[in-house]
């Protein structure tokens, strides 16, 4: 009985022992013994300069410092861009092009943008002056502007004979990219003839017509911060009046000024309005939120 005992002992451990000592054979771990390895933090991204935000345009192809992962060219802005900006107030040439920092598309522009502006005018024998808002989406907006104007055929001299003129309208952009916008224009306005100075007596003095208003007006950025605007407006009954006006702009960031010519012809019939005009160059400040 001993004997078989011994030789059952021998067969079971001879195996083992071989399996021990073969290489090719890795030991199997013991749970309780296995240590977690801490997992290792992830790697912080630096972040871009002061002042640089995640994005910055920067003109092809300027050189500016490496920052962030992948090497990505982060490069100084020009004073008279901006993110406010919106469509239309690019410049032409130097074309803006964005790198993108970690990775992420780039921005798109504002989707509405908010231009407040002041203007006044002298031909020597007539005056104008007037302010105006205007509300940009990327298509739909409006246009809201109230002037006074001393026509310079009126000969009164005097405050007194200044027709006024309020006008509202909602703008369709037929046009719409960063460097040039084009609005079609539809809405109403107002004139307001005073009943003194040179219109006394007149069987329109006093008379303040209402009638519907069409127009025409765009901005195209031409070259760095300086670029044009125009506008062509018409009333077309019961008195008609047009209003043409063309600048040159030079931006820095969200202000601007304009310089150019205003006219404005009022050509009434002589019972229901004046036929009164008035044209000169035109100075302005702008203001873009």
């Amino acid at each position: 009985m001993r004997p078989s005992l011994l030789a059952l002992v021998a067969a079971l451990a001879l195996p083992a022992a071989a399996l021990a000592e073969d290489p090719r054979v890795e030991p199997r771990a013991n749970p309780s013994r296995q240590l977690t390895r801490p997992a290792a933090a992830p790697r912080a991204v630096p972040a871009p300069p002061r002042g640089q935000g995640p994005y910055t345009a920067v003109p092809a192809p300027r050189r500016g410092t490496v920052v962030g992962p992948g090497g990505y060219v982060i490069a100084p802005v020009p004073f008279w861009w901006g993110w406010n900006w919106g469509y239309g107030y690019y410049p032409l040439f130097p074309r803006p092009y964005y790198q993108p920092y970690g990775g992420m598309p780039p921005p798109q522009a504002p989707p509405v943008s908010l231009v407040v502006a002041a203007a006044a005018a002298s031909s020597g024998e007539g005056v104008a002056a007037g302010v105006s808002v205007t509300m940009d989406g990327r298509l739909a907006g409006m246009h809201a502007s109230f002037d006074g104007f001393e026509p310079t055929l009126s000969g009164a001299g005097s405050a007194s004979s200044a027709l006024t003129r309020a006008r509202v309208a909602a703008t369709f952009s037929v046009l719409s990219a960063d460097a040039f916008r084009v609005r079609l224009e539809a809405g109403g306005s107002a004139l307001s003839i005073p009943s003194e100075g040179a219109y006394a007596g007149a069987p329109y003095a006093g008379r303040t017509s209402f009638g519907p208003d069409v127009g025409v007006s765009g901005q195209l950025g031409l070259v760095g911060p300086v670029g044009v605007e125009a506008h062509a407006r018409f009333t077309l009954y019961p008195v008609p009046v047009t209003d043409v006006r063309s600048a040159l702009a030079l931006r820095a960031g969200p202000v601007a000024v304009t310089a150019g010519w205003r006219a404005i012809q009022v050509s009434g019939d002589g019972t229901d309005g004046p036929d009164a005009w008035f044209g000169g160059p035109e100075m302005g400040v702008q203001a873009r939120f």
